[in-house]
């Protein structure tokens, strides 16, 4: 395959420099990034891409230790109070995604709410997943999104999904 050289674009601000590659990155940071990029993929899997990328195995305990992790890295990120920032344009969107739930791989909704500041700088309000884009589950993830201190909203963009109506 040969020498593959990376040219990095350069900012006045911020870094277009992936986490993979950031210098003098622990290795276990590393896994987790691989087992975020994973995507729903066994343990078996997961422990194949860790064996190539540092030459060990990865018992299923500390794959499922760090998912735990990353769960409560995003719950963390879901449950954040907004800035003080007005968003007055929002957008909902949903996709359905292939999940394990209980012994069975079902179809869930993953929702999520993109606002746009005042200053024209996009930020990610929410996420959340569903069994479906039921009225009940947008009325309750809208509040929590007003109760978390969502403001200044003058347009929301959506598909036209009955739920969301």
């Amino acid at each position: 395959m040969g020498r593959l050289q990376l040219e990095i674009p350069k900012l006045r601000q911020g870094s277009f420099l992936p986490r993979l590659l950031e210098p003098r990155r622990r290795t276990e940071r590393a896994l987790w990034a691989v087992i975020q990029e994973a995507d729903g993929v066994s343990t078996r899997k997961v422990d194949d891409l860790a064996a190539a990328m540092r030459g060990c195995q990865v018992s299923k305990s500390e794959v499922s230790r760090i998912c735990q992790e990353l769960d409560r890295e995003l719950a963390e990120f879901r449950e954040r109070p907004q800035d003080d920032a007005r968003y007055p344009y929002i957008w909902f969107d949903a996709t359905y995604e292939k999940v394990w739930l209980g012994a069975r791989i079902v179809g869930q909704a993953v929702v999520i709410v993109v606002g746009v500041r005042e200053s024209g700088e996009k930020c990610v309000l929410g996420v959340d997943v569903a069994s479906s884009e039921s009225q009940q589950f947008w009325l309750k993830f809208c509040r929590s999104l007003l109760a978390r201190g969502l403001k200044g909203v003058q347009l929301v963009i959506s598909d036209a999904h009955v739920g969301l109506k």
